[in-house]
């Protein structure tokens, strides 16, 4: 029975006779290179520039003239957290000479060490007529309505020294024509139509004998004043 040997360079079969036979070795085929791409393969692209990231800075306040009255500030917030928030206060404009406005919207404005706002009619005496009107509302509705009051904006030397209701004024006992001895702000709180007239000419007298203010504008501002209350309904 034949049988076969493996040598490096040759095969060798017994099949019983003497020798035998050999025969060459079975070639072993040369590694055969990849095949390409029957198209070539695109260019890359170059990377999409992204945004880039600002470094970390402290807030920024900035200060800027502003009309509007309703809001002082507010904050602008980057939603993704990367930008940190910045702080924007609107400055007021500085209270004018003679300017009527309600009180409420003189808050928050430089007064420019010149000038002082008075209420006119007072405030106390607004109180005591929303108290009377109003008796079941409570202590914050009639806070919120005292400031919505007509006001002025005088010297600081005229309101100190002419108003009829600076300082404690406003508490000084006064005689009604039935002989009845009440405080002023009492007596202004019945007529608040009236008490603007009073208390407005208190302060005009002055600003006409020290200031030179004219009849005209005395009135003009008057008629302001007088405005701004029937708007609000307090006469």
């Amino acid at each position: 029975q034949g049988k076969f040997e493996w040598g490096a360079s040759q095969t060798t079969v017994h099949d019983g006779s003497a020798g035998g036979s050999t025969t060459p070795p079975t070639p072993i085929p040369e590694p055969r290179s990849v095949w390409g791409l029957p198209n070539p393969a695109p260019e890359s692209l170059p990377p999409v520039p992204g945004t880039p990231i600002p470094e970390e800075q402290e807030p920024n306040i900035e200060t800027l003239p502003i009309e509007d009255r309703d809001f002082d500030d507010f904050i602008i917030v980057d939603p993704m957290g990367v930008v940190p928030a910045i702080y924007v206060y609107f400055k007021k404009a500085p209270v004018e000479e003679y300017e009527v406005d309600y009180y409420e919207n003189f808050e928050g404005r430089s007064r420019q060490g010149k000038y002082q706002v008075d209420h006119i009619p007072s405030r106390d005496a607004v109180r005591v007529y929303l108290e009377d009107l109003y008796p079941d509302e409570g202590s914050k509705y009639i806070d919120k309505m005292v400031d919505k009051v007509a006001s002025v904006a005088i010297p600081i030397a005229v309101h100190q020294k002419c108003s009829e209701t600076y300082g404690g004024r406003n508490n000084r006992k006064v005689e009604t024509e039935s002989g009845e001895m009440i405080t002023k702000k009492e007596l202004d709180a019945r007529d608040l139509e009236a008490a603007v007239n009073a208390n407005w000419d208190a302060n005009a007298e002055c600003l006409k004998n020290e200031y030179g203010m004219s009849n005209e504008k005395i009135e003009e501002i008057r008629a302001k004043l007088h405005k701004l209350n029937r708007n609000v309904g307090l006469y």
